[in-house]
This record gives structure tokens, C-alpha cells and sequence, in this order.
């Protein structure tokens, strides 16, 4: 499986492994520090999750695209999802909020 991101610089491949861990549901505080503003990121609570993100990888930041508007928005996230989805593990995600969706998908399909 291949994965390309283009970023502007070091910090924003930093920044997308980094993240791409906390989605996944995997734990990685040795690196966490490198990206100050995921340093208080806590899985499944309410904090602006897609902010952080756009903060970390996208050039501009959230700022950037709330200012450029949703479309802009709506499509930076939706390419994110598709980069990020090829590398998810649903079985083993620690998000509890991914599993009660996973669980329900399944309860769906099983139906």
C-alpha cells in the first residue's frame, strides 16, 4: 500500500504520522511534543478534531480554510479521509466513538 501526502516542510510529515497514529487508534507520545498542537489532543473528546488536523498538515492551517469557505473545507477533509482510510485497522481503533459506529455498520449489514 502506498501512501502520498505532499506537504510544505519536515513538521508536516511529522505532523501527518503523528496524526495518522492518533486516528489509527495507536499511541505514540515519543513523538507528540514535535507538534505542539497535538500535544493536548485527546481521542474521542470535543476539541475542533478536523482544526487540529488542518493545523498540522495543511498549509494554512484551519484559519485558512474556514476563511476560504466550505467547499474548500469539505474538500481538504475529504481528501484526508481517503488518504488516511486505506491505513485504518477498524478491529483494532481504540477511538470508543469509532468502535460504537464500526459495531453498529456491522449490526447493519448483518441485518
Amino acid at each position: 500500500m502506498h501512501l502520498e501526502v505532499l506537504v510544505e516542510d519536515l513538521s508536516g510529515s511529522i505532523a501527518l504520522g503523528i496524526i495518522l497514529e492518533k486516528i489509527l487508534g495507536k499511541n505514540d507520545s515519543e513523538h507528540s511534543s514535535k507538534v505542539p498542537v497535538l500535544d493536548s489532543y485527546e481521542q474521542d473528546s470535543i476539541c475542533g478534531t478536523w482544526e487540529r488536523l488542518a493545523d498540522a498538515v495543511h498549509p494554512g492551517g484551519s484559519m485558512r480554510l474556514k476563511r476560504a469557505g466550505w467547499p474548500e473545507a469539505g474538500k481538504a477533509k475529504c481528501e484526508w479521509a481517503g488518504r488516511i482510510a486505506p491505513y485504518m485497522d477498524p478491529d483494532r481503533n481504540r477511538s470508543k466513538s469509532f468502535q460504537v459506529f464500526r459495531d453498529g455498520i456491522r449490526s447493519l449489514a448483518e441485518a
